[in-house]
């Protein structure tokens, strides 16, 4: 889907942004732009840093951690704001959906009373006013029987209501920015689709952008526009979902493409990706000693991410 003048407008911009705990630096110079409407998904294995990235982009990193670089959101610099200024943002303009909402939920507060909180703190709403528009929003995200629900603690809610009240709660300050963390790893493969197609038609009828991050390829593949591949802290791929899913040039999301099973070339095993993200050279692409197409002018310096056609990034020296 080509973006129309009404998604054209930047929301997000992320320049050279690392996060870095002592001498360690988990996130290395991302660099990401995501227009209003749009969904970017990132991909990528457990420790590439998509989720502190995403973090980021609340003020949630951790201590020690250390955030530089620029992330720009609506024209505001984010980095560098005050804890009041944060709140102002956070469940404001910026939600975030994480993966497992018994850790996110508060266990002692009612479902209902957790989803209004947003909308008294961020809209101004009274706590009459936001426990009518809860019943509303527990409605939209597919949850029945909404008054018996909101007055439910989380427990008491299956793991797919669950991620649904999470859902519901992070849209109830209206955000321009949906962060959705890894939101159907912990469903079946029933409850995922229908959790993907909630997300795609809400993102529909607000007009709100959404990150969407996942270590499934074909997952991301089903919601986002455009896709942004990580490994070890840096993208090292991002194209429209279309080309790079038809024509990916990273050996990285070459691979971890062919790891994807597929119905029409079954196979007794899958395929797999060698080795692990930690395995790491001192110098040169990160990715060189699990490439099976590495030469030695991959160790000698880190590949830039550079355009190689209209609209498709890759970090190789071969792409």
């Amino acid at each position: 889907m080509l973006p129309t003048a009404a998604t054209t407008q930047t929301l997000l911009a992320t320049e050279d942004l690392r996060i870095r705990f002592g001498a360690r630096e988990v996130v290395a110079g991302v660099g990401l732009e995501l227009a209003k409407g749009r969904t970017l998904g990132v991909v990528g294995e457990s420790g590439s840093g998509k989720t502190l990235t995403a973090l980021a982009m609340l003020g949630l990193v951790p201590a020690p951690g250390m955030v530089s670089g620029s992330m720009r959101f609506e024209g505001q610099e984010l980095l560098g704001l005050e804890e009041p200024d944060w709140r102002r943002v956070r469940g404001g303009r910026i939600a975030m959906v994480f993966q497992e909402p018994m850790t996110a939920l508060n266990p002692t507060m009612r479902v209902g009373r957790q989803i209004a909180e947003a909308m008294v703190l961020h809209l101004g709403k009274s706590w009459h006013e936001a426990d009518i528009e809860v019943l509303r929003l527990l409605d939209a995200v597919g949850i029945a029987d909404a008054p018996a629900r909101a007055r439910a603690y989380p427990h008491e809610l299956s793991g797919g209501m669950r991620q649904r009240a999470m859902i519901a709660a992070a849209l109830a300050g209206r955000p321009g920015l949906l962060v959705a963390d890894e939101p159907t790893t912990a469903l079946d493969v029933t409850i995922q689709a229908q959790i993907l197609d909630l997300l795609a038609d809400l993102r529909a009828q607000t007009g709100m952008a959404m990150i969407f991050i996942s270590h499934n390829l074909a997952v991301v593949g089903e919601i986002a526009d455009e896709i942004a591949v990580m490994y070890a802290g840096r993208i090292v791929e991002r194209a429209s979902a279309e080309r790079l899913l038809s024509s990916p040039r990273h050996p990285y999301t070459q691979g971890l493409i062919a790891t994807l099973p597929n119905p029409e070339h079954r196979t007794e095993r899958l395929a797999t990706i060698p080795g692990h993200a930690g395995d790491r050279p001192a110098t040169g692409c990160r990715f060189a000693p699990r490439c099976g197409r590495a030469e030695e002018a991959c160790l000698a310096v880190e590949p830039a991410l550079i355009s190689v056609s209209a609209g498709h990034d890759v970090a190789c020296v071969l792409a």
